[in-house]
């Protein structure tokens, strides 16, 4: 109107209807314009939108390989006690609709809403036939818990005091109605264009293990309060940490006394009584017990050697008791293998950490491969769902995280494979230090008070050290579960059991024991040893392998247990080569002769002892249900055996076999009758044997007792 009205001061009336008609031209020309802004605005603001989403594609394809590398490679250990609590690796692209997410097509497996992804979303219906575990972030709930407890992962806001103190650390997963029990970081490491990144998906996990990758504060919210023993509950209240390491029991300052009697003649059968006193490294007495003292006789001219038995005095002292049992010059040797407060640590460890040394999980199919991390406790500090592969372990726990790629599940779980051992550990710097003092290069030495050392002479006495000539496969059963230290001798390299008498084992006396019989070895590679030194000769490495006698038609065969069993880190093995021990010994059938040889140690001392005490009950249950079809089978359990040159004793060794022969005890004891048990504690104690696999000579022995225990005599 305001243009016409100014046109109207200045035109004729006659051409006002001409210009009139001008006006509505431009005024429609004008619409037209502004469809065409809005229209531009429009195709502006989509493009925006659609270069916003891209951007946030490369950002967020840059991120998951920019943080796994910078913040999770590079993060030193000094880092980490600034920075103990990782945050998230990935960032997802969040969206409000799953009509915001169609326009952000190529990052529809990428995107979340309400923090789960449209691809999980879309799959929870096979995850829950699958059994999986959710684990997904629990929120602003778990970062205020979180952050109440203060930095898990060195050791000063864990000091123990109480057991209480302890239980109200405690973070439950399991059990709980709401779902969202997990505040895990999710490792998505993407190769782009790639299907098969197995092998560099596990050089990327190897490396971040050894470099700090692996967040201590999520593994230890999983508690096992519920699964310690109250020894674990005094082990952790009353020694404090380690600050100063010359507040530790030395070895060199620590002494040894014969008590009784003081001082000769001695003869063959004497008892004695011998004192050992500590002292830490500033030469002052210990007043509390609880470190691993060894005492025995050795005598190396001949070859021989007995164990004696060790009491804890509870004030600093030991008391060690046995029987001259050969005429010579033995010596009375001592050993401070571990002093209490290393002991407190590395329990400590398996506490925290649940396992020092975790599986790589192989996921294969025909358009993809993966590698994820495996462990027998459903905890993830790196993944937000985890495969309970529980059913696929032969009914023990294991879990693995799930592979990312859509045509992948948790039943193309196909391999296994070693990961290195994570650093850095939660343990104080002058732990650090006593564990580096040890010569683990060279002969591993055993703490030896050398100073202390007692030279005795002892004549011959007509007194026979050996109670009885009875053969050892007449002996009752429950007796081998039952005998105390000194169980035995050696003289020249030959075991000489007090409560029995053992033949001479050679090929021909094995023969005719095994003949028309089946014999299972299962177990670890110890049990191997036993196998390819007499039997089967060289094979690979962790495989099954059976041997045929076609001359005395007899079979031997061995397998390694189920896992957690570590293969080598230097190749993927089949997961099917580890079998739980239940499922071999259910194949044997009801009729037939069978030998049985049980024996779990090694694998396990690098866990929780948790562990060890299920695999032992569900073998002790398989034992059982294998006597009540087969009474004629004769089973062996073999116990542990001292091996302190391998592993760092901090990672892995023979710290915890007293407690595993205590568990050991515990499990089999309704079976006490009927199954036989190996104690060649003492025996590698005499021998002062130190490697994770014996030597041939004491493998040797440790056979030749096994055969004399389970062949008939003639």
């Amino acid at each position: 109107m305001a243009y016409g009205v100014h046109a109207a001061k200045s035109t004729p009336v006659m051409s006002s209807y001409n210009y009139s008609s001008n006006g509505h031209k431009k005024t429609d020309r004008m619409k037209s314009k502004r469809k065409m802004m809005c229209l531009l605005v429009f195709v502006v603001v989509v493009t925006i939108v659609m270069l916003t989403s891209l951007i946030s594609d490369v950002t967020f394809r840059s991120r998951s390989t920019t943080n796994w590398q910078g913040k999770i490679l590079h993060k030193t250990a000094e880092n980490l006690k600034n920075a103990i609590s990782i945050r998230e690796f990935l960032f997802p692209i969040r969206i409000k609709s799953i009509s915001d997410a169609n326009r952000t097509l190529p990052n529809l497996e990428n995107a979340t809403i309400s923090g789960r992804t449209i691809k999980r979303l879309k799959e929870r219906e096979e995850k829950m036939a699958l059994g999986l575990v959710d684990s997904t972030n629990r929120g602003s709930e778990r970062a205020k818990r979180k952050s109440s407890m203060g930095k898990l992962v060195f050791r000063d806001p864990l000091v123990i005091e109480s057991v209480v103190d302890l239980k109200k650390k405690r973070v439950p997963f399991l059990n709980r109605k709401n779902r969202k029990m997990w505040n895990g970081r999710k490792l998505q490491m993407r190769f782009k264009g790639k299907s098969f990144i197995q092998d560099d998906q596990y050089q990327y996990l190897q490396r971040a293990i050894q470099t700090g990758g692996l967040n201590i504060s999520h593994l230890w919210e999983y508690s096992l309060a519920d699964r310690m023993t109250p020894w674990e509950w005094n082990l952790y209240k009353q020694p404090p940490p380690v600050r100063n390491v010359k507040t530790l029991s030395s070895e060199k300052h620590s002494r040894v006394f014969l008590v009784c009697p003081p001082s000769g003649p001695y003869k063959v059968g004497d008892n004695i009584t011998v004192r050992v006193d500590v002292f830490d490294a500033r030469g002052r007495p210990k007043t509390q017990g609880g470190d691993e003292v060894r005492v025995w006789l050795r005598e190396d001219s001949l070859n021989a050697g007995t164990g004696l038995r060790v009491t804890d005095l509870r004030n600093g002292s030991y008391q060690a008791t046995g029987k001259l049992l050969w005429p010579g010059s033995p010596e009375i040797r001592a050993s401070l293998v571990y002093p209490r407060e290393i002991i407190r640590a590395v329990f400590y460890l398996r506490n925290v950490m649940k396992g020092l040394r975790l599986n790589a999980g192989g996921f294969k199919s025909k358009n993809a491969s993966e590698a994820t991390i495996c462990s027998p406790f459903p905890f993830s500090g790196v993944y937000r769902y985890l495969c309970n592969l529980t059913s696929l372990n032969y009914g023990l726990s294991w879990y693995c995280g799930m592979p990312d790629s859509p045509t992948l599940t948790c039943r193309h779980w196909r391999q296994i494979r070693d990961l290195e051992f994570p650093e850095p550990l939660p343990i104080y710097p002058e732990e650090k230090k006593w564990f580096n003092q040890l010569n683990l290069g060279g002969k591993h030495h055993l703490r030896v008070m050398n100073d202390s050392i007692i030279s005795l002479k002892v004549s011959p006495s007509s007194v026979s050290v050996i109670k009885t000539s009875l053969p050892c496969n007449r002996r009752p059963a429950k007796e081998t579960w039952e005998d105390k230290a000194p169980k035995g001798f050696i003289l020249r390299d030959q075991w000489l059991p007090l409560s029995c008498s053992l033949p001479v084992v050679d090929v021909n006396y094995v023969n005719q024991c095994l003949r028309g019989s089946t014999l299972y070895m299962i177990g670890d590679s110890n049990l191997r040893h036993n196998a390819t030194t007499i039997l089967l000769g060289r094979r690979n490495w962790h495989t099954p392998q059976t041997c045929i006698n076609h001359e005395n038609y007899y079979l031997v065969k061995w397998r390694t247990h189920a896992l957690p069993f570590h293969t080598n880190s230097d190749h993927w093995a089949r997961r099917t080569n580890q079998q739980a021990v239940g499922l071999t010994l259910d194949s044997i059938p009801s009729t037939g002769r069978y030998f049985v040889l049980l024996h779990m140690y090694l694998h396990f001392t690098t866990h929780h002892y948790s562990i060890y005490r299920d695999r032992i009950r569900s073998m002790r249950d398989a034992v059982a249900r294998l006597l009540r079809r087969n009474p004629a089978t004769k089973v062996v359990i073999r116990g542990p055996h001292v091996s302190y040159k391998g592993w760092d004793p901090a990672l892995g060794g023979d710290l915890q076999a007293p407690l595993y022969m205590e568990i050991l005890r515990e499990e089999f004891k309704p079976l006490y009758e009927k199954v036989y048990f190996l104690d060649f504690w003492d025996f590698s104690i005499a021998a002062e044997s130190r490697d994770f696999h014996p030597e041939a000579k004491v493998t040797q022995e440790m056979l030749r007792t096994f055969f004399g225990y389970v062949c008939q005599s003639d």
